[in-house]
């Protein structure tokens, strides 16, 4: 069998389209995140994880530092061997690499210095199962802040059976979206233009949006994990996989932010 694509079918790289029972993308030359403006800090699980000898991860061990490839150096890290997520090489997120978060007591922390008024924010993940509301990540305040307590969380991202939920703090403003059961796999972004906090989950679909004046963010630590309340807190056993996280000290125009979902759907392929 033959097919003839014809490249101005694509809007832009990374763009797909369907030709009978295949889908063909369009391949990248040479764009990643730090390709837009603004990027503060970038998790990719096939790069710079590493294990408790600082060697890195071999499929099922321990993982004690995630490197950021923004360049910034913004290292997540997990010093306590048992709140330590595990290395995946072939996950059910298209076969990448990923980490597994169990949900009980998984999570890593990294250092981050956010003052702007505009922020977005990706994370590519599968939620493995939902026994109860799950928090995936979040952006805090203050050093040693409780990992998704809404009064202390000014982003982040929220999931349970039937929504996903993006929050900005100190006045709790949430919005909400429709989700399926998982598990499932999913590419969301949280952007915050400095008046309206909007969601976009898998591209456009489930988009919502609310306004809200929380004025410039002050946030010193970005939370990775999945099924957690606070430190040490569980919030529910649920088991999380994240593949690549990407965080911006700015608003993406809506070419960014498609140029950005493009790329991490080229990769895993969720939507």
């Amino acid at each position: 069998m033959s097919i003839t694509i014809d490249l101005t079918d694509f809007a832009q790289e990374g763009e797909y389209a369907v030709r009978g029972n295949f889908v063909v993308y369009r391949k990248q030359s040479g764009w990643t995140p730090a390709s837009v403006t603004g990027l503060h800090a970038w998790y990719k699980a096939s790069r710079g994880v590493l294990n408790a000898s600082d060697a890195p991860a071999a499929n099922g061990e321990a993982v004690k530092t995630w490197q950021d490839q923004s360049g910034n150096g913004r290292h997540a890290t997990q010093l306590v061997v048992a709140d330590q997520p595990l290395y995946v090489a072939s996950s059910s997120i298209n076969s990448k690499p990923a980490l597994n978060f169990d949900g009980v007591s998984d999570y890593l922390k990294s250092t981050i210095s956010v003052t702007t008024t505009t922020v977005t924010a990706f994370i590519v993940y599968r939620l493995d199962s939902i026994a109860a509301p799950c928090r995936l990540s979040s952006i805090v305040a203050a050093i040693n802040a409780d990992f998704n307590y809404s009064s202390s969380a000014i982003l982040g991202y929220y999931a349970s059976t039937t929504k996903l939920q993006g929050y900005r703090n100190p006045n709790d403003k949430s919005f909400k979206s429709a989700l399926g059961a998982a598990p499932y796999n999913a590419i969301i972004c949280s952007q915050w233009d400095g008046t309206n906090h909007t969601l976009y989950y898998n591209s456009t679909t489930g988009q919502a949006s609310v306004a809200s004046a929380e004025g410039a963010f002050n946030a010193v630590e970005w939370w990775l994990g999945s099924g957690r309340n606070g430190p040490g807190v569980p919030l529910s056993p649920t088991n999380c996989h994240i593949a690549e996280m990407a965080l911006y000290t700015t608003s993406l125009s809506s070419t960014d932010r498609n140029a950005m979902m493009n790329y991490l759907n080229s990769e895993y392929a969720t939507f």
